[in-house]
């Protein structure tokens, strides 16, 4: 990685998050099919929805930045997603295979809420307000999609996991 100033990072890490929206697009449904509860179902494939518009809007703001090398990958949500992968294989009640699906995909909405942060805080710094309010939008719906996971996994999921 070569940065010689905040911008060149900031053009990096949209670049490296893009990279991550791409990949939860490609996770995204075979998650929604691996869930056992119809919520649990319905949200991931509401936030697979979100996720492409959360790809079209960094693609927006890279626009203004014209060198397009490689993207470079965006590791935390990588292994998160491999986490998430394991779960759908593994051998488990379906409740406890819900739970292990909701722990991988919080851990992805958690890489997401601190990447898009920062990338706020850089758009901020590097007075680009309309960047700004995209990422912000952004951040404001994984946070969305994050509370939802929780409350599913309190309500309804993780109680269910417990023996009888």
């Amino acid at each position: 990685m070569k940065a010689n100033e905040l911008k060149d990072l900031y053009a990096i890490s949209l670049r490296k998050m893009h990279n991550g929206e791409k990949r939860i697009v490609d996770a995204l449904p075979a998650m929604a099919e691996n869930a056992s509860h119809d919520e649990l179902r319905s949200a991931f494939e509401s936030h697979l929805e979100e996720s492409g518009q959360h790809q079209r809007r960094l693609e927006e703001i890279l626009r203004d930045f014209k060198q397009a090398p490689a993207e470079p990958q965006n590791q935390a949500i990588a292994a998160a997603i491999k986490d998430g992968e394991a779960v759908m294989t593994a051998d488990a009640q379906h409740d406890v295979k819900d739970a292990g699906l909701i722990a991988a995909a919080q851990q992805i909405e958690h890489v997401e809420i601190a990447c898009y942060g920062t990338l706020g805080t850089y758009a901020e710094l590097l007075d680009r307000p309309e960047d700004l309010h995209l990422l912000q939008q952004t951040l404001s719906e994984e946070k969305s999609a994050d509370d939802k996971l929780n409350d599913i996994a309190k309500r309804v999921v993780n109680p269910n996991a417990q023996p009888a």
